[in-house]
């Protein structure tokens, strides 16, 4: 899917014919990111047709959403240099946002200049290990290949380079797979605490390993903190008091985000990541942080 800054360049040079083609006969097929995008050139080119009106409503909801977007971030970023929750709300109520939207918004904004030492902790412990793991397997994967590979070498000249080249693929696909794990402890905190409305979908993990296909010998908890990008990262939370600082850290940093999982949100989160929560609320499937009870 192409990100909303790709589908502006392509929309952008599209004839008027092609745009208005696309608004009349596929418009069910986009993402809500491309519907907000094409919606958006039609206004820029201030566009005139006879169905026009049957989008009208459309329009205006995604200007005001955008418009809310565009002052949530204002808020946070308010906020973040010290202003009170009561002028972040007057800010809110004079830019025509309800008293009631404009509760929600003050109530899953991200806290500021919170101290969460023990999360901050765990962050760059969880992610630091995952880093160094992924290098130690990509280490010993080019150990196995250099083995394998001369081993070849001295079976056939040719068959070294099949070898060599399987284990090369094997090593690019590995790697693209999970190139994320290479972001270490300071990048993701820096995210949490600076980028947090990024973070849209904090996604559980259990794992389970079973003998014999029926029994279950071990579990293992993790999460999985995804962006708007599509990277991620996953941190491992067996213990209770990981579970704990984990959930008490998102509650206080990432309140908006969605917690849960099932097919059907992956499918939309696959699909459209920048629109990700939006596209939660209009199928009635979003539930943040804030409105979750989670169970240590």
């Amino acid at each position: 899917m192409e990100s909303k800054k790709a589908l502006k360049i392509t929309y952008s040079n599209y004839p008027d014919l092609k745009i208005i083609d696309l608004l009349k006969n596929s418009i069910s097929d986009l993402t809500l990111s491309a519907q907000e995008v094409l919606f958006e050139e039609v206004e820029k080119r201030k566009l005139e047709f006879p169905e026009i009106n049957n989008f009208r409503d459309k329009i205006d909801k995604i200007k005001e959403k955008n418009k809310r977007e565009k002052l949530t971030l204002e808020i946070f970023d308010f906020k973040k240099d010290g202003g009170s929750d009561k002028d972040a709300l007057d800010i809110l109520l004079k830019s025509g946002i309800s008293e009631v939207e404009s509760g929600i918004i003050l109530k899953r904004l991200p806290q500021t200049n919170c101290k969460t030492r023990d999360f901050d902790n765990l962050i760059l412990e969880k992610c630091s290990n995952n880093k160094n793991l992924f290098i130690l397997e990509l280490t010993g994967v080019l150990l196995i290949a250099s083995g394998i590979s001369y081993y070849g070498y001295i079976v056939s000249f040719n068959f070294a380079y099949i070898i060599t080249g399987i284990w090369l693929l094997i090593f690019t696909l590995y790697s693209v797979q999970n190139m994320n794990r290479l972001y270490g402890g300071d990048y993701w905190l820096k995210q949490i605490k600076e980028n947090p409305l990024q973070l849209v979908w904090i996604k559980p993990i259990n794992v389970k390993t079973k003998l014999y296909y029926v029994i279950t010998i071990d579990s293992e908890n993790f999460f999985q903190l995804n962006m708007k990008n599509k990277k991620n990262v996953t941190i491992k939370c067996n213990s209770n008091n990981d579970n704990k600082v984990f959930i008490e850290g998102i509650q206080k940093l990432l309140p908006h985000a969605h917690l849960g999982y099932s097919s059907e949100i992956e499918t939309i989160f696959n699909d459209d990541p920048e629109s990700f929560i939006e596209s939660l609320r209009s199928e009635e499937l979003y539930f943040p942080i804030d409105s979750t009870q989670v169970s240590d």
